[in-house]
């Protein structure tokens, strides 16, 4: 607990698992009644939060979330979060861990393996099984249930999961063939602004290792190598049509360190920014036929 506030945890217990396949690692009910930030590097495999009443706030990679009563948010291992109530109408929430080799291979084709915030459908089943596994621990906890009672309760979990959030999923879902032109198209045109390909794959609504094959598949190379190559083309541009300074020219093709960018640049092209500026003027660059590794499209030139 952080200072300023008093803990209204009403349960959290972590089960000692030996099963690597699917388990589930713990549980737990917490009613914030007053202001309690909490803020940490995940370390657990994948926890499933649900807002079970009242209203929070949700920070992960630099974006803040407003959720209220039916709205849920995912943590995975190694992302760092904030997460505290709404002063007025401090939330309440539920949450189950899982863990397991075959967990992603369950939901990797639903909406869950890629969000960081969830709408569960009202009165769906989802958020009453996690209600079930969290308030039976709750009223049982001095005799818990069999680890055979929570590995049925997982598995109708998943089951839930992959039903209500594939019929989002595949509302948006697309073609593989779209699918990858849609990723290109989106990051030929967003390549200034602060972006990763989990979020271009969330904005899909495929998993990013799906998103990784079909994009590979149909141009050779990798989303994460087309954005690097996107952005550091038009730095190249810039450096040699404009007056910018290199920390300006960084920005504009979404990079947010300089020194960052300097790095990835002068390892691209093989000199500093401040040198490729020095030693070549646009004429010159624009015929050069070795200035990147693959040919860049635009959209409307894709097939």
């Amino acid at each position: 607990m952080f200072p300023g506030g008093k803990d209204m945890r009403k349960l959290w217990v972590y089960f000692q698992n030996e099963d690597s396949d699917l388990n589930i690692d713990e549980c737990g009910i917490q009613a914030f009644s007053v202001r309690e930030s909490y803020s940490y590097n995940a370390y657990q495999h994948f926890v499933l939060h649900y807002v079970q009443s009242g209203e929070g706030y949700f920070e992960i990679n630099q974006h803040r979330y407003h959720l209220k009563a039916g709205d849920g948010f995912i943590i995975r291992s190694s992302e760092y979060v904030t997460y505290y109530p709404e002063l007025s109408n401090p939330w309440t929430t539920y949450w189950v861990g899982i863990s397991g080799h075959d967990f992603e291979k369950y939901i990797g084709n639903t909406e869950i393996m890629t969000a960081s915030v969830i709408t569960y459908q009202n009165g769906g089943e989802t958020q009453k099984i996690i209600q079930t596994i969290c308030d039976t621990t709750l009223e049982k906890e001095a005799n818990l249930p069999s680890m055979y009672w929570y590995k049925g309760q997982l598995f109708l979990l998943i089951e839930a999961l992959t039903k209500e959030f594939s019929a989002q999923h595949y509302q948006r879902a697309l073609s593989a063939k779209n699918a990858a032109d849609t990723a290109y198209e989106y990051i030929y045109a967003n390549y200034m602004k602060d972006i990763t390909i989990n979020h271009v794959a969330e904005y899909i609504g495929v998993s990013r290792s799906y998103l990784y094959k079909l994009f590979k598949q149909k141009f050779l190379f990798s989303p994460q190598q087309f954005l690097l190559d996107r952005r550091l083309t038009i730095a190249a541009s810039l450096l040699l049509t404009t007056d910018l300074s290199m920390a300006e020219v960084a920005e504009k093709v979404g990079f947010k360190d300089a020194l960052y960018f300097s790095k990835s640049f002068s390892k691209y092209y093989g000199k500093s920014p401040s040198k490729f500026r020095a030693q070549h003027d646009y004429d010159s660059y624009k015929e050069s036929k070795d200035k990147t590794p693959y040919q860049i499209l635009r959209p409307n030139e894709l097939n």
